[in-house]
């Protein structure tokens, strides 16, 4: 841990982490992927010490299994964190959000039993997250999510077909890991859009110009409210056009 907040604050400042989909893999390299490195490898080295276990087992299941928990928690800890929302999230949660909070592990833990090639469908689950609620409840979901795997897991809910081996474990890991990033991912990209387009409506708001974007292949993506009224025909009737 000590390691993780070294590496974060000479990686600069973590109130940028999410702005970008790079800054996001560089927080999360810094914080969540580096430090565990430390952590499996000396604990690992204990353990061999103590015959307790091999060290290759120890250090593959250490890792992976570290590495996924803090990919999960640590853009939630940072949201928090930079956004100041620890004792206002639940003001800001409508009560679809926290409905679909509650049911995740379940849907998970059901996921997990039953359905072919399951964590699949737990990025499936995560997906909506990203794009119909804010940053933090998409960061939020993906903890939930791993929890609820270890503990299907720890029950024999979900029993993988894989070696029982220090690989085949970290297989499993791979797969949940799989299953967090691209809605951390999605959840930056879906967020930083939100801001272009209030930055862009604040803008049209405060000005009588005729203001258009186009893509390079003149596509209409943005228009002023202007030209709203000097056309005549709503913004929404023409973009993409």
């Amino acid at each position: 841990v000590a390691a993780g907040v070294l590496l974060l604050r000479t990686g600069g400042g973590t109130h940028r982490y999410a702005e970008t989909v790079g800054r996001l893999a560089h927080t999360l390299l810094r914080g969540a992927l580096l430090p565990p490195l430390l952590g499996a490898t000396v604990g690992a080295a204990l353990l061999q010490a103590r015959g307790f276990a091999g060290f290759e087992r120890v250090w593959f299941d250490w890792y992976a299994g570290a590495a996924a928990g803090a990919v999960a928690t640590l853009p939630l800890a940072l949201e928090l964190r930079a956004d100041r929302m620890a004792g206002r999230a639940l003001q800001v949660a409508t009560p679809q959000i926290l409905l679909a909070l509650l049911a995740l592990p379940v849907a998970v833990m059901l996921l997990l039993a039953y359905i072919r090639f399951p964590f699949v469908g737990v990025l499936l689950l995560l997906l909506p997250f990203a794009f119909g609620s804010a940053r933090l409840w998409a960061f939020a979901a993906a903890p939930l999510a791993t929890a609820a795997a270890a503990v299907a897991l720890a029950l024999g809910i979900f029993v993988p077909q894989v070696p029982d081996t220090p690989l085949g474990h970290a297989t499993v890991f791979a797969a949940l890991l799989m299953a967090m990033l691209p809605t951390q991912v999605m959840a930056v990209l879906v967020a930083r859009q939100r801001a272009v387009d209030a930055l862009l409506d604040a803008v049209a708001s405060r000005s009588d110009e005729i203001v258009i974007v186009t893509d390079a292949q003149g596509v209409l993506r943005w228009a002023s409210r202007a030209r709203e009224a000097y056309r005549g025909t709503p913004n929404q009737e023409v973009l993409g056009h």
